[in-house]
């Protein structure tokens, strides 16, 4: 690294000592595998956690093409001490990949196992299958995402909730979706349905060899 052949060169080594900071959640996280993390585009400590059971090849295809419970965590990292989680999302199907939607930050696409995609609105009220709240900081907007930054919070409660829609099996991917990505709105996608400068559509890959666009309205 050139920072190291730096610092040899002028006989000074410059260290840095950094504290982990860990998670697990055993209603959630056990025996599960991390897939995807993505930082919160406006609240960057807020963060959503993919995960899929941590099992072999064999006993995957045995569960294969059925429903379980399967869950997208969002994390809140603003107290420096302790992590806390702010939403359950709930998915019959496991996902593989999230990506925040780049202009309604409410709003988390995922890619499934299966090749679907699946979509959640935090700030849809009728999707919440838990009453909780989480505390707000006064003179903090009012997105739904997160409430405040932590600093004159006591206590936060977890929000559970359902997905808002899903795509159709027949035009969805063959295999798992691998990434999801917005287009950007200066790219023209349909020209007979333009985008008014806004983020309409977003593309999503997978190994079965197909890409998808999606319209996002």
């Amino acid at each position: 690294m050139l920072g190291d052949d730096e610092a040899a060169n002028s006989g000074k080594v410059n260290t840095a000592s950094l504290q982990a900071r860990t998670f697990l959640e055993n209603d959630f996280c056990k025996d599960k595998r991390v897939t995807c993390i993505k930082f919160h585009p406006s609240k960057p400590y807020l963060v959503a956690m993919s995960m899929i059971d941590n099992m072999e090849f064999a006993d995957r295809a045995l569960i294969s093409g059925k429903s379980f419970e399967s869950y997208v965590l969002i994390l809140n990292f603003s107290d420096a001490f302790i992590i806390t989680l702010n939403y359950v999302l709930e998915t019959p199907i496991e996902i593989t990949t999230i990506e925040w939607h780049p202009e309604n930050p409410n709003v988390l696409f995922g890619g499934c196992l299966n090749g679907q995609i699946v979509v959640w609105d935090l700030s849809a009220s009728d999707k919440r299958i838990t009453a909780g709240k989480v505390m707000k900081q006064i003179g903090e907007d009012d997105d739904a995402v997160g409430g405040g930054d932590g600093e004159n919070e006591k206590s936060q409660s977890m929000i559970k909730m359902k997905t808002l829609t899903q795509s159709y099996i027949v035009t969805s991917h063959k295999n798992f979706v691998a990434d999801i990505q917005f287009i950007p709105p200066t790219v023209k996608v349909d020209k007979r349905n333009p985008n008014g400068g806004k983020y309409a559509h977003c593309i999503s890959v997978s190994e079965d060899g197909i890409i998808n666009i999606w319209d996002c309205r």
